[in-house]
């Protein structure tokens, strides 16, 4: 398996600057969303995987402020597990998208209760899924996150810091 060549985090970072102050300090989520598509696009084209991979999680959290539907969430998260360009890329998007189903789970979950189980859930939308279905999707998820542990195991993740919210622990 080859390593995806990957430009230094520090040519984004000017751009991030820019895009947090436009949600932080200006308010701007919409100027904001435009700007991390292009940061998103020139980090994929680049196959800049962490950098491409924040992008997605900045436009998934700036589209949820936008009132976008969880559906074509969850339409625009498989899209991306199925271009992804490393088994570990592959493996944070299925873990994003678990995430997202946990979310929309827990917020709604007194509507799930009521909900039945619906034949064919694949073309519903997951509004109508039922506490069981939601609970189904996400462990589906999590576990195609870690269907290869040796080659997650053995992944330096350097590349990824662009993404890792690091602690204090050593």
């Amino acid at each position: 398996m080859g390593a995806i060549a990957q430009k230094p985090a520090g040519n984004f970072n000017k751009q991030w600057q820019q895009i947090d102050s436009l949600i932080t300090l200006a308010d701007l989520p919409k100027t904001a969303l435009l700007k991390v598509d292009a940061l998103y696009k020139d980090a994929w084209r680049t196959k800049q995987v962490a950098q491409s991979t924040k992008a997605l999680l900045y436009k998934l959290y700036l589209q949820k402020q936008g009132q976008k539907n969880i559906d074509s969430t969850v339409q625009q998260l498989r899209r991306e597990i199925g271009r992804a360009l490393t088994p570990l890329h592959k493996s944070i998007l299925e873990t994003i998208l678990a995430a997202t189903y946990y979310e929309y789970f827990n917020n709604n979950r007194w509507r799930m209760y009521n909900n039945t189980q619906v034949a064919g859930a694949d073309s519903i939308s997951i509004t109508q899924w039922n506490a069981n279905q939601f609970h189904e999707a996400i462990t589906t998820a999590y576990l195609h996150a870690l269907q290869q542990p040796a080659v997650l195991q053995q992944t330096d993740i350097t590349p990824y810091e662009a993404i890792i919210v690091k602690g204090n622990s050593p």
